[in-house]
Parts: structure tokens; C-alpha cells; sequence
């Protein structure tokens, strides 16, 4: 943690600097995004609205996962923290009125659910996917955040993020057209992957742990109730900081 500290706190001593272009990574998240708080001076917050509670194996205690949250990123955050960081006449990065108070102002002024936009159809091949990366780009490109999202997907054709988790080609192509630069598998959390005619397997995918199973053709109704358990929390969690999130359900 000292080493994050000392970023924060360079941070804090840099001023808003924007969108960092020169940096090899830029964008890490989304075109146009913040880089002021490469290191976010808020964590852990501790908020269930952006994040959650992991059990590291390694050290056998909890660790706070806040991976998916764009929240010091967005423009107006940064601008209204670092407006209140020079009032209060904070320089340090174990000042608690950093959580206290400006984080806790920042959230009450910013911080929102995007709206969800589903898209259906009657029948497979009926062109939902296109229409909701077309919709990924259009709304991209009039300066909105927005990502596409789909619970479950059944394809061979898949993409490893760079956690090394896997998503379907076609929402990497969304998520592209959405300019989201670095996917994760929240997008996608249920990626379905033919075998044969009779098996299929299953990555179902929850903070990160990844569970093989075998589907057999009798057996896959009965696991839809468990296979659907997760995805309202992926999608309730990449509603934040979002604009519009296009979500492609099955066909009906």
C-alpha cells in the first residue's frame, strides 16, 4: 500500500491532467476518460454501489475488488475533488476527509445508473447483435459512456480479455464499437461453448471464479435458473457511471 500512497499523493501534487494521450496505455477503459487518478485516492471506499469484497487465497482475507468501477474517472469527479481537495487543504493521501467528505460529496453529486436498452427478437440470425453494436457506436459517438452487455451467450468464437477471462467475439465487437477499450467478462458473464451434440461447456463466471461444468442436452433447462442467478449484479454494477448499456437477449 506504500507504494500506491505515493502514487496517489503525486497525484495529488500533479493537478487535473485530463486524458493522458502520452501514456502507453491510454485509454485503459474508454476513449476520453480522466487519467488524474490513475490511482484512485478513494480506495478502498467501500461502497456496494462500486464495488465488492473479494477472498484472496493468498493471504486468506478479504480484499476489496473495485476493478469495474469508472467512477474516478469521469471528468466531473475529478474536477469537483480536486476543487475540494485545495479547499480543505489536503496534500496527503492518508487524509481520511478524502473518503469522508469528498468522496462521499463527489457520489451524492455524481454518481448515477446509465438507462438499459434491451434488444430482442423473434428468432435467432434476426439481427440483434448488429443493431446493438451499431447502437454501442452511435450512442459512442454522440459523447455518451456506454457498453453493451448479454447474460448468457453459446459461441466457439470467443476473445481472452486481458485478466484472461473469455468473452464472445461478438460482444468484443460491441464493446469496441462502444469504445470500451479493455472488456471484461462482466459483459459477458455466461459464455456457453458446444462440445458435441450432447455436451456443452459452461464458464460461469462470478468476481472472477470460473466454473467448468458439463451440460448435458436434458440437463441444460434445469440449470437455467442457476445459470441466470448472477447477471442482475453484473449488470446492476455496469450501470454505474454508464449512460446506455444495449443488452441482446435471447430471442423469444
Amino acid at each position: 500500500m506504500k507504494c500506491i500512497k505515493n502514487k496517489v499523493n503525486a497525484e495529488l501534487k500533479a493537478g487535473n491532467i485530463g486524458s493522458n494521450t502520452s501514456c502507453e496505455y491510454n485509454p485503459c477503459h474508454y476513449r476520453g476518460q480522466n487519467c488524474s487518478f490513475c490511482y484512485c485516492p478513494f480506495y478502498p471506499c467501500n461502497d456496494k454501489d462500486l464495488g465488492n469484497e473479494l477472498h484472496s487465497e493468498n493471504t486468506s482475507n478479504d480484499v476489496w475488488d473495485c476493478s469495474q468501477c469508472l467512477f474516478c474517472h469521469d471528468n466531473n469527479v475529478v474536477e469537483y475533488s480536486y476543487k475540494r481537495f485545495s479547499e480543505l487543504g489536503i496534500t496527503d493521501s492518508d487524509d481520511e476527509r478524502i473518503r469522508d467528505i469528498v468522496f462521499k460529496e463527489a457520489k451524492e453529486r455524481f454518481y448515477h445508473l446509465g438507462k438499459a436498452v434491451m434488444i430482442v427478437g423473434a428468432t435467432s440470425d434476426a439481427g440483434k447483435s448488429i443493431t446493438a453494436a451499431a447502437l454501442c457506436r452511435i450512442i459512442n459517438r454522440k459523447g455518451y459512456s456506454v457498453t453493451p452487455f448479454k447474460s448468457q451467450n453459446m459461441s466457439l468464437n470467443s476473445r481472452v480479455t486481458r485478466r484472461g477471462d473469455e468473452i464472445s467475439m461478438i460482444q468484443a465487437l460491441q464493446a469496441k464499437a462502444a469504445g470500451v477499450t479493455n472488456p471484461s467478462y462482466t459483459i459477458n458473464p455466461i459464455l456457453l461453448k458446444p462440445a458435441d451434440n450432447r455436451r456443452r461447456e459452461t464458464f460461469q463466471r462470478l468476481f472472477r471464479l470460473i466454473l467448468l461444468q458439463d451440460i448435458r442436452r436434458r440437463g441444460r433447462q434445469g440449470h437455467r435458473q442457476e445459470e441466470h442467478r448472477f447477471p442482475p449484479f453484473e449488470i446492476r454494477l455496469y450501470r454505474h457511471g454508464r449512460s446506455r448499456i444495449p443488452c441482446r437477449d435471447q430471442h423469444l
